[in-house]
C-alpha cells in the first residue's frame, strides 16, 4: 500500500513539475471579415484568419517585438516579428462575420525562435537605413547639379555685370 501510495505522489509531483516547466503565452484576438464578402462562409474563414494574425501579432507585442512611435498627435505600435507555433485553442464566432480566438504558444517555442526575430529585426533595420541613405544620396546629387546651375547662372550674370560697366 505504501509502495502504490509513494508512486502516485511521484507521478504526481513529476507531473506538477513538468506542467510548471510549460508555461505559455496566451492572446484572446478577434478578427472581423471585409465588408466586400457576401458569402457568409468566405466571411468565416476570413474572419478566422483576421483573428489569428491579429493574435500572432499580439503575441509578438507580448513578447517584446514591438516598437511604439508617435506621428503628429496619434501614436502607433509597430510589430516586427515573424513567429510560428501558436495554436488556436478556442475559437467563438460573435457574427458569421466576427470571430474571436484564443491563441498559445509555449515560451520554450517563443524563446528559441527570439535570434531569428532579432535577426530578421536587424536585417530590416540595415535595409531601411540603406534605403535612407540612398535618398539622401540621391537628394545630394540633386542639390549638387542645382548648385552647379546657380554657380553657372551667377558666373553668367557677372559677365553680363563686367561687360556692362
Amino acid at each position: 500500500m505504501k509502495i502504490k501510495t509513494l508512486l502516485v505522489l511521484i507521478i504526481v509531483a513529476s507531473f506538477f513539475i513538468e506542467a510548471k516547466d510549460i508555461a505559455v503565452l496566451r492572446v484572446k484576438a478577434i478578427g472581423k471579415a471585409p465588408p466586400h464578402i457576401t458569402s457568409k462562409g468566405r466571411a468565416r474563414a476570413a474572419a478566422f484568419r483576421a483573428a489569428q494574425l491579429e493574435g500572432y501579432k499580439k503575441m509578438a507585442a507580448a513578447a517584446g517585438f514591438s516598437q511604439t512611435y508617435q506621428s503628429g498627435n496619434r501614436q502607433y505600435v509597430k510589430v516586427e516579428a515573424f513567429l510560428t507555433g501558436a495554436r488556436v485553442i478556442d475559437k467563438r464566432y460573435i457574427t458569421d462575420y466576427e470571430v474571436e480566438v484564443t491563441m498559445e504558444i509555449p515560451k520554450a517555442r517563443l524563446m528559441k525562435q527570439m535570434p531569428n526575430v532579432k535577426k530578421r529585426i536587424h536585417r530590416q533595420q540595415i535595409s531601411e537605413v540603406k534605403r535612407n541613405i540612398r535618398d539622401i544620396e540621391v537628394r545630394i546629387l540633386q542639390l549638387n547639379r542645382k548648385l552647379l546651375n546657380l554657380k553657372e547662372k551667377l558666373r553668367k550674370l557677372e559677365e553680363k555685370a563686367n561687360e556692362e560697366t
